[in-house]
């Protein structure tokens, strides 16, 4: 089944869209930041116990001198260290904010619904696209990984499920299941098809033949390639 409907932006569906692009952390809070500090830190203290034990240099002066070295390395690599993250934090979270500008003015969803209970998924190197049975002579295609949040879901491939525009924002979002798991009939690599060769894919996803058919057109009539059934 395949259904494609507008409906009222609810609150809770704000908030459900909302989840899909959330602001990016600070650059300083990550893990890997926090552990290379605490590495030079541990660096700088070792190196300073390692000098007064020697006397190299005495403890009155070793500690000053380390947090002056420590600082001017800071210095030298700031822009490394801070204009740059700081830079891709900005332009990252200018996409979010721009996002949720267009949510807050949104007053309704378009939406496409899709039950199935027949999929093939069809693997590649950057992305999973998933062909489901929507009917007599329709297939619903869907990758994703181009979608927002740009990931599937837990529980995906997925009987049923809504893919959601909302006007202004070009990517679309989802898909939102609430359906159950579905085994696919069959994986097959995307080199063992000729999508690109066959057609362009429709924007709404929608190819107008049957599943069936759809695959024996892609392979171009051989269905000996390297597909492997999950039956």
């Amino acid at each position: 089944m395949y259904e494609l409907i507008e409906r009222p932006m609810t609150p809770d569906e704000r908030r459900r869209l909302l989840d899909c692009m959330p602001l990016a952390p600070s650059p300083f809070r990550a893990r890997p930041f926090k552990l290379r500090i605490a590495a030079e830190l541990v660096g700088v203290l070792l190196a300073v116990i390692i000098l007064v034990w020697r006397h190299i240099v005495p403890a009155s002066m070793g500690v000053p001198a380390a947090v002056g070295c420590y600082a001017l390395l800071w210095l030298f690599q700031l822009n490394e260290r801070v204009l740059q993250p700081l830079r891709r934090h900005r332009k990252a979270n200018r996409k979010v904010w721009g996002f949720r500008k267009v949510l807050d003015e949104a007053t309704t969803v378009r939406v496409q619904r899709v039950a199935s209970a027949r999929v093939v998924q069809i693997t590649g190197d950057e992305s999973t696209v998933c062909l489901f049975d929507v009917g007599e002579n329709l297939t619903y295609w869907i990758d994703p990984y181009f979608m927002l949040p740009g990931r599937p879901p837990k529980e995906w491939p997925n009987s049923r499920f809504e893919v959601v525009r909302i006007p202004g924002w070009e990517e679309e979002l989802g898909p939102f299941c609430d359906g159950e798991r579905l085994r696919p009939l069959e994986v097959t690599e995307s080199r063992d098809c000729c999508f690109q060769e066959v057609f362009e894919v429709p924007k709404d996803g929608l190819i107008r033949q049957s599943l069936d058919a759809f695959l024996r057109t892609a392979r171009g009539g051989n269905t000996t390639g390297s597909s492997r059934s999950t039956r």
